[in-house]
């Protein structure tokens, strides 16, 4: 990081806590704005910088930005932070299944980080972001932290589309998500009616 970078980032560290503490303060809507808009700024210093030896956990830290904006109720904070926890959720599930890895703990890593990423995608989805929705979907297809369940997979992809009315780029996200499988297509079959 070089001298610009420090600059900014102490800079943005400062301007943080005094919004943190008028905000304290006040309780006022436009300090909470401006105060997410901060916490959001600093949670992408964070993602630029995560490779960067002089910001040590730098991703972690991301992460920990998301989950306070989650905890004013942000929705793409909780999608972000759900998203997140659930890499991390499949990251120990790989593991566990290496044999040199295998042990009882990694399991136990990846069952908490996949229920604490459903918590926070359910509280996305509650508030109809259709990207949570569908993550949620994609969960219940591969069995992430679950039992799979095809059907309901389906069902919130699908519904995860209509939120965001996107059935014109539909065949793009059915690409992106790798749905290209005829159980899907009969789901969609029978969604549409």
């Amino acid at each position: 990081m070089n001298s610009l970078q420090k600059f900014k980032f102490k800079r943005l560290q400062k301007k943080l806590h005094k919004l943190h503490k008028l905000y304290e303060q006040d309780g006022a809507e436009t300090q909470l704005k401006a105060l997410i808009s901060a916490f959001y700024s600093l949670a992408e210093f964070y993602k630029k910088h995560r490779f960067d030896k002089e910001l040590p956990n730098a991703e972690f830290h991301a992460l920990e930005c998301y989950r306070v904006l989650s905890s004013f109720g942000d929705v793409k904070a909780q999608y972000l932070l759900g998203e997140g926890l659930l890499n991390y959720g499949k990251f120990w599930t790989d593991l566990s299944r290496n044999p040199l890895y295998k042990t009882n703990q990694a399991r136990v890593y990846a069952k908490s980080f996949f229920e604490e990423s459903r918590v926070y995608l359910q509280a996305a989805d509650d508030q109809d972001y259709f990207l949570a929705r569908r993550l949620l979907g994609m969960i219940y297809i591969h069995g992430w932290g679950c039992t799979p369940d095809l059907q309901k997979g389906y069902q919130l992809i699908l519904e995860s589309i209509d939120l965001e009315q996107a059935w014109s780029k539909a065949t793009q996200i059915f690409d992106v998500l790798q749905l290209n499988s005829p159980e899907f297509f009969a789901s969609l079959r029978a969604y549409k009616g």
